[in-house]
């Protein structure tokens, strides 16, 4: 399950939390270095391995859900 930026839920101290497409880990909007827009959503990302891996196959991760 990912979430766009229009689709996120709140930690405990009110940022805004995401889920990493690629490895499924939470990942903070305002803490994370690591963005990529697709089809009109921002999607947030761990590390710059998992930026990576998804610029390079995006549908291979939201396919059609974007």
């Amino acid at each position: 399950m990912e979430f766009l930026e229009t689709d996120h839920q709140l930690d405990h101290n009110g940022k805004h939390l995401n889920i990493d497409v690629v490895c499924g880990m939470d990942v903070i909007e305002e803490k994370s270095k690591h963005q990529s827009m697709y089809l009109g959503a921002t999607y947030y990302f761990c590390t710059n391995a998992c930026q990576k891996h998804f610029d390079n196959f995006p549908e291979r991760y939201v396919g059609d859900k974007a």
